[in-house]
């Protein structure tokens, strides 16, 4: 959920920069500038939190002990 707020943020914040209000100056379309400005810098939150989470479940992968095999045994010793 807080991605989502994250790259929300992203684009409110770049929506108000001086490149946007020049490209709309120009006359191109919202259409363009959303998907060719505003989503890639809108991205990269959303990037970070991938390598973040790709990071850490490598992390517990490795951290994890390897799986062993024990023997039920009855107290005796043998197997059963």
């Amino acid at each position: 959920m807080a991605i989502n707020f994250a790259c929300f943020a992203t684009i409110l914040q770049s929506h108000e920069k001086k490149f946007i209000r020049a490209l709309r100056a120009c006359g191109i379309s919202e259409k363009t500038i959303l998907w060719n400005h505003l989503f890639p810098n809108a991205s990269l939150p959303f990037l970070f939190f991938i390598g973040m989470s790709l990071c850490q479940g490598f992390t517990r992968l490795i951290k994890r002990e390897p799986y062993t095999l024990k023997r039920c045994t009855d107290g005796s010793g043998e197997s059963s």
